[in-house]
């Protein structure tokens, strides 16, 4: 039983991470993906995708980006840089959009097997 539950753990873990490329940020296309894998070797650093990581806490940039209209999946692109915009608390936050950093861990046939240098979300499993 206690094999069984990791083993879903892990499936969960990476559908959350898979999840991570949602439609409203950027990814490699396929072929690129495929031809990227080709040069890759164990321990390199590939970027694939973006994600919502550095929080901007300056108040002034703040202000610019509450002016800016966010898009159906909460994203406000300013001055070439892309924002997320997240509602906690009554108050709006907002993260610069920066491309994940991907640790390769094995490169064969099946393809790369990847790992995240940041923690990029968290949920509650099972509360």
């Amino acid at each position: 039983m206690k094999k069984m539950k990791r083993i879903i753990s892990l499936f969960l873990s990476l559908l959350l991470t898979a999840g991570v490329l949602l439609p409203g940020f950027t990814a490699l296309q396929p072929k690129a993906n495929a031809a990227l894998a080709g040069n890759c070797k164990t321990g390199d650093l590939i970027y694939y995708g973006s994600y919502p990581q550095g929080e901007i806490t300056d108040a002034s940039s703040i202000a610019i980006l509450a002016e800016q209209t966010p898009d159906e999946y909460g994203v406000v692109s300013y001055n070439g840089s892309r924002f997320y915009r997240y509602m906690y608390n009554n108050k709006t936050h907002f993260y610069l959009c920066e491309p994940i950093a991907w640790r390769v861990l094995s490169n064969g046939n099946d393809g790369l097997f990847v790992l995240s240098e940041k923690i990029l979300d968290r949920e509650k499993y099972h509360s």
